[in-house]
C-alpha cells in the first residue's frame, strides 16, 4: 500500500461489526509522506507484523442487553441494537459505571475527565456552542 497506492487492501472481518467505517471518505489521491518517511513507515510495519508480543485483536466488552461481545468502542450492539449514549467530545460510548456531565444548556452528555479537558481550553460546549463552566 505504501509503494503502490493503487493497491487495494483485503477488508478486515474484525472490523465488521464495529462501527468504524469500512470505505476512506478521506483518501487523498496524492501522497502526503516523503520517501524517507514511507521507509521508516514501511519498517515499523513489517516490525510489528512479526512481533509475536503484539495482539492483533479489537477490544471487546458484553453488550449489557444480549451478553455478545461486541467492540469496546461500539455505540451500539450490532446483534441487538442496543445502544448507548455518545460522549460529544471523544465518540466514545458512555455506559452506566462512566461519570459523565451533561452541557448546561443542551443536556448533551460527556465523559467526565474529557469535559474538563475540552472545557478547560475552549470554554463552550461542542454542541451547542455555549458558555460553560469549568470543573476543577
Amino acid at each position: 500500500m505504501i509503494q503502490d497506492p493503487n493497491q487495494k487492501l483485503e477488508p478486515e472481518k474484525e472490523f465488521e461489526e464495529t462501527d468504524i467505517p469500512q470505505i476512506d471518505l478521506y483518501r487523498s489521491e496524492n501522497n502526503i509522506l516523503k520517501a524517507d518517511e514511507k521507509d521508516k513507515l514501511l519498517t515499523w510495519i513489517i516490525q510489528n507484523s512479526v512481533d509475536k508480543t503484539i495482539e492483533y485483536t479489537l477490544p471487546k466488552r458484553e453488550c449489557p442487553k444480549c451478553k455478545t461481545l461486541i467492540f469496546e468502542y461500539n455505540v451500539s450492539c450490532h446483534s441487538c441494537s442496543y445502544s448507548f449514549d455518545q460522549c460529544i467530545i471523544t465518540g466514545y460510548p458512555i455506559n452506566t459505571q462512566t461519570e459523565t456531565i451533561s452541557c448546561s444548556n443542551c443536556n448533551k452528555k460527556a465523559l467526565k475527565e474529557a469535559w474538563k479537558e475540552w472545557i478547560g481550553i475552549n470554554e463552550k460546549c461542542p454542541w451547542c456552542n455555549s458558555i460553560q463552566i469549568s470543573y476543577k
